[in-house]
């Protein structure tokens, strides 16, 4: 089965020639305190280029970095830290043929969409099913009817690349300045090889197109290297609908635009190239060498990963560049890595306020590749993806699967799993959320998904689930239960039950003896509980009023998702959920009978 999955590891196949490192530069004599530096023998730096947020790129030409960073502290140089390498993630597609009206008229049997792939497309409708994975995603979309407005999303990946399937922005920006590009077509038209006197080095541009140039071969020619990752993701998110030919977007197309960042070459990226893309995005990028965002985004999607060394720490460049965005309410969202393995040892997913997506199966098991543990927020489907695809042996006609897509390569479809696909989809969930609540604050409408997320503690088959065992943060996002929480107040299923439920055995008693101690009538301590979370989280509170069997009333507010009221002293109690400073309505609450242990 597994064989059958894209798999995306993240494997490291190149490395940029010489080790940088990200500076923040003393406010005068930056090229006189360089050249003091230079003067010992075994250190050897060149200023590379400036940065965002006051920052320069340094190379150390010469001297490990140890060194060089010393040196740099000493001269009045801070934040001092290494540009590190992101490799792009390897992705294995499973190619179908989705060419128009193919399959269309099974689609159409659905009466919704003519987009044959939408067929395949389970987990986007799932009313009326049980699946633990299932997100609700298509009760959202539909109630869009008649909305207007549109959202921007960024996809910091490898690059835009033309599909019939996918529009893109006209807003486009490539952080990537290495590696070979290709200045001048073959004389035959083409691009699939070129001439090494048309070789010159890839710089920062309004250009995202993913495409690089490696060689040369012995002929002195370098071929053409397509990647494709960026534009499966942008699929994922808003494909367009109804046109005949391959999938159904998370957002309807014309409601969504499509940022191209390109932050990774065929190779990977550095972490200056995703601050960076990450400063353009929301409009903040302040050099002239790229033309400026027309307005900034709405969220941004990144589904790259790699490990702690990729850093985030709070004197980084790149976590000064996310605050930047969480500053003017931009959302960042992030795969959380396909290494089977904690998450918290994955950046950018793991910093702080990113919105960090494992993969579940549509049973809600953790995907086998997901990595896992407290720092996700959400899991999401992320197996078996239905997106555009393009790569290079498909573009320059040597791959088998040309004959599945036989326009230029720009109708080509595949089957994708990883983190990857499930960071998209939850990017398109917020998007839905934002076009059908304007007005909210977008970290009110996370704080909403958190609070109607589906648990994982629960058990299936007896048993307790991967996602239940390995931690998948808050829970499966309900995308339909997070709208109705944000249109009528309607909560989750409220529950109460005793913390202490075994009362009938002299060990149970002895046992409430001894909490006694510490807690005032254990027996009758009832655990209230609103939704799924297992932890307070920020924008989410719990409000409501406790009716006494004296007669009296008192009101609570608590960001504890565990209330716990005496059932002797409490007759009955009502409850409400809170996003920032709006709450729903107050819901009676299920006290259970109350009872005597002795």
């Amino acid at each position: 089965m597994k064989a059958m999955l894209t798999i995306l590891t993240l494997a490291m196949t190149f490395q940029v020639s010489a080790d940088s490192l990200i500076v923040m530069a003393p406010e005068a004599d930056m090229a006189s305190k360089l050249e003091q530096i230079n003067q010992n023998e075994q250190i050897t730096l060149e200023y590379d280029r400036d940065l965002g947020l006051d920052r320069i790129r340094i190379t150390v030409v010469q001297g490990d970095r140890a060194s060089a960073s010393a040196a740099l502290e000493q001269q009045g140089f801070s934040h001092v830290e290494t540009d590190q390498f992101l490799p792009t993630p390897e992705r294995r597609a499973v190619p179908v043929e989705a060419r128009a009206g193919q399959l269309q008229s099974r689609a159409l049997d659905l009466n919704q969409f003519n987009d044959p792939l939408f067929v395949s497309q389970t987990f986007l409708d799932d009313s009326g099913r049980s699946n633990r994975g299932a997100s609700g995603i298509m009760a959202l979309r539909s109630s869009l009817t008649g909305s207007e407005g549109k959202v921007r999303i960024a996809v910091l990946d490898s690059g835009s690349l033309p599909h019939k399937d996918v529009q893109w922005s006209n807003d486009a920006a490539n952080m990537v300045a290495f590696g070979s590009y290709c200045s001048l077509m073959s004389p035959n038209g083409g691009d699939e090889t070129c001439a090494s006197n048309y070789i010159s080095t890839r710089q920062r541009s309004n250009d995202a197109t993913d495409k690089q140039w490696l060689g040369p071969d012995r002929n002195g020619n370098y071929a053409i290297a397509i990647d494709g990752h960026g534009l499966a993701v942008a699929s994922h998110i808003g494909a367009t609908t109804n046109n005949g030919r391959g999938l159904v977007g998370i957002v309807p197309h014309n409601q969504v635009e499509l940022v191209p960042v390109r932050v990774l070459s065929y190779h990977g990226g550095l972490s200056s190239d995703l601050a960076d893309g990450i400063l353009w995005a929301i409009g903040e990028y302040p050099h002239s060498d790229i033309s400026p965002i027309s307005e900034p985004v709405d969220i941004i999607n990144m589904s790259l990963a790699g490990n702690v060394g990729f850093s985030c720490a709070e004197d980084s460049y790149l976590y000064a560049a996310m605050e930047k965005a969480r500053e003017k309410g931009v959302l960042l969202v992030a795969a959380a890595g396909n290494d089977s393995n904690d998450a918290a040892l994955y950046s950018p997913g793991h910093c702080p306020d990113v919105i960090n997506v494992a993969s579940v199966t549509e049973t809600g098991m953790l995907s086998w590749f997901s990595n896992y543990g407290e720092a996700i927020e959400f899991g999401v489907t992320g197996e078996n993806i239905a997106g555009a695809y393009l790569n290079t042996g498909i573009y320059d006609g040597t791959s088998e699967f040309r004959s599945y897509c036989p326009d230029d390569g720009a109708d080509c479809y595949a089957n994708f799993s990883g983190t990857s696909m499930a960071s998209p989809v939850t990017a398109g969930i917020l998007a839905l959320l934002m076009l059908n609540h304007p007005d909210e604050n977008p970290y009110s409408l996370v704080g909403a998904a958190i609070a109607t997320a589906k648990g994982t503690t629960g058990q299936e088959d007896g048993e307790l689930t991967t996602a239940a065992k390995m931690g998948i943060g808050h829970g499966i996002i309900d995308a339909q239960a997070t709208m109705a929480y944000l249109d009528e107040g309607t909560l989750p299923p409220v529950t109460a039950e005793y913390r202490y439920p075994s009362v009938s055995s002299p060990v149970d008693l002895l046992a409430l003896e001894v909490v006694g101690q510490y807690v005032a009538d254990p027996c009758n301590m009832v655990s209230v509980r609103a939704g799924h979370l297992d932890q307070a989280v920020p924008s989410v509170r719990y409000q409501g009023v406790t009716h006494h069997a004296d007669g009296s009333q008192s009101n609570f507010s608590t960001s504890n998702p565990d209330i716990g009221v005496n059932r002797s002293l409490v007759a009955s109690m009502e409850v409400s959920v809170c996003n920032g400073t709006e709450c729903g309505e107050n819901q009676p609450v299920p006290l259970p009978p109350a009872r005597t242990c002795s």
